[in-house]
């Protein structure tokens, strides 16, 4: 990216992300400038996954509302929101896990959907996305906690379910309000209109967020 302007930034932001996740662990980098050795505490594959995700969510988006919402994930707060009398009227009701608890993510969390029509469970979601397709409307969700390690109890599960789209912010229902467990670790939801929406899960020890997953919940009329 030696020859590219600031357009390509978001694009560079993407392939950094990617090429961290890919690297594999390390148990050191040299700083920039000095050189000198910085010790790598704990593996970061996971979170910078994550941010890639969150990368690409921009890269997707279709408004710049819904853009920069997610840039604000990748380099926190300050990141500037879009605004504009067109959407003033939108309900930009989301919440950020970073404003409420601190982050020290060493444990491990992974969530799943089950996806019903007419109360018969039709498929689990991540057997969905590897296959390419989306989720049709009108259909009942369970997200559900399917695996976590190394957290100890008590702990507490949080949610945020989040619309994005054209149609979302049409409706005034983007929401990504940060959600209690509904207990059962578990939280429904119903396939109402199209997006590529998404789902994170948290747990929550004591005053810190220690373990964190995504999953993309595109829907499709």
């Amino acid at each position: 990216y030696d020859d590219k302007s600031f357009k390509s930034y978001d694009q560079l932001s993407l392939d950094f992300f990617t090429f961290l996740e890919n690297e594999g662990d390390r148990v050191f980098y040299y700083a920039p400038g000095s050189r000198s050795k910085v010790s790598v505490k704990k593996s970061f594959n996971k979170v910078a996954k994550l941010t890639k995700e969150y990368c690409e969510e921009a890269l997707s988006a279709t408004s710049e509302n819904s853009r920069n919402l997610a840039w604000k994930k990748v380099f926190g707060r300050p990141f500037p929101n879009y605004t504009t009398k067109a959407l003033s009227n939108v309900n930009v009701s989301e919440q950020f896990i970073e404003d409420q608890y601190e982050m020290n993510l060493y444990g491990h969390v992974s969530i799943e959907c089950e996806i019903r029509k007419n109360n018969l469970l039709e498929a689990l979601l991540s057997n969905l996305l590897g296959e390419g397709h989306d989720i049709s409307t009108n259909r009942k969700l369970r997200f559900y906690v399917d695996e976590i390690n190394n957290i100890s109890h008590p702990y507490k599960i949080k949610w945020k379910i989040k619309n994005v789209g054209d149609e979302a912010e049409r409706r005034g229902n983007v929401r990504g309000e940060i959600l209690d467990d509904e207990g059962g670790s578990e939280r429904f939801e119903t396939a109402d209109f199209s997006g590529p929406h998404f789902v994170e899960c948290y747990v929550i020890y004591g005053n810190q967020v220690v373990a964190r997953d995504r999953i993309d919940v595109p829907i499709h009329n």
